[in-house]
């Protein structure tokens, strides 16, 4: 019996184990900067993978009125996260022109960064990936955000380039 048990727990111990969940490189409660920017306490990173509209910036209608189409996107992104705990990992050490990381984070599993592309109310950066482009046409097709603008070109919106 000693001998089967012995065998058992051999073989408990070489069975591998279940991966451990690693943890997020950045989680809890952020405070959004502007519509592809986060902070973490001091720490500031940058959605991985779009732009959205620079926090000042203005965009055309489709009746020909001016709207502040930034502080849309900032507000797009505050709703979405609205003061939840949220977690994102660095996207392969990755980091942008102000040398903050580039991530992707998540709210109970909904990715953040493709809601903001789906949207409208950022773009995908085809330079860093094909990841949202489907996100993006759908939002182009259902004119959704600034895809309803009508001067509105992907590469006018300036936001982190």
């Amino acid at each position: 019996m000693r001998f089967i048990a012995g065998i058992f727990i051999l073989a408990l111990s070489i069975l591998p184990l279940p991966s451990q969940a690693t943890a997020a490189d950045f989680s809890g409660k952020a405070t959004v900067v502007d519509g592809n920017t986060l902070s973490f306490g001091e720490t500031k990173v940058s959605l991985w993978a779009l732009n959205a509209p620079s926090q000042k910036e203005q965009c055309l209608s489709t009746r020909g009125k001016i709207f502040p189409c930034g502080k849309t996107a900032n507000r797009t992104l505050t709703m979405l996260i609205q003061g939840r705990s949220i977690e994102c990992d660095i996207k392969d050490g990755a980091k942008d022109k102000q040398s903050r990381p580039l991530v992707i984070c998540r709210l109970m599993g909904m990715d953040i960064n493709e809601q903001m592309v789906l949207s409208g109310w950022a773009v995908a950066k085809a330079d860093e990936g094909e990841q949202y482009s489907r996100s993006q046409y759908a939002a182009k097709k259902t004119r959704s955000g600034m895809w309803r603008s009508l001067s509105f070109k992907p590469e006018d919106i300036r936001g982190r380039k």
